[in-house]
């Protein structure tokens, strides 16, 4: 007997956590493939589909956990390419201060904060703590970009 392609791909979810881990096929990148219709699929793509969320070829389905191989639909939305690339978590590589979006200036003795915007900088402000300053820079991203509870 033959199970059905709902039964094969919940079978390889770990639901025991607060994610829900596929524990199928992984792309190099960390990423869970599901063989679906005679092609390999994006697991997490399939998981919000099958959720009853309709997922434009166009867009990427974003991890708000920032767990590559979770599944769980409460975790995933679908995102623009930008929408996505704000909900990094980290600083980049060349951050000075360890947040992303915030430089120190010392010609005034502040954090300023500037986030990225389709290719365009916005200013945010000046902020005596660096500590203020990260807060501003999420609040900033999760208000441009809906992105509930922001990113770091």
């Amino acid at each position: 007997m033959r199970r059905s392609a709902t039964e094969r791909f919940w079978a390889k979810v770990d639901k025991t956590g607060p994610c829900w881990l596929w524990t199928g096929a992984i792309t190099s990148n960390g990423y869970g493939q599901f063989h679906l219709d005679g092609r390999m699929h994006q697991a997490h793509r399939i998981s919000l589909e099958w959720a009853g969320h309709s997922v434009d070829p166009k867009l990427e389905v974003d991890h708000l956990c920032h767990v590559r191989n979770c599944v769980r639909p409460e975790h995933l939305r679908a995102a623009t390419h930008a929408e996505n690339g704000q909900n990094l978590r980290g600083a980049y590589r060349t951050s000075g201060t360890g947040v992303r979006g915030v430089t120190w200036r010392a010609s005034c003795g502040r954090f300023q904060v500037r986030v990225q915007i389709g290719g365009k900088s916005r200013h945010i402000g000046y902020f005596a703590t660096l500590e203020a300053a990260e807060a501003a820079a999420v609040g900033a991203r999760a208000d441009l970009f809906a992105i509930p509870g922001g990113s770091r």
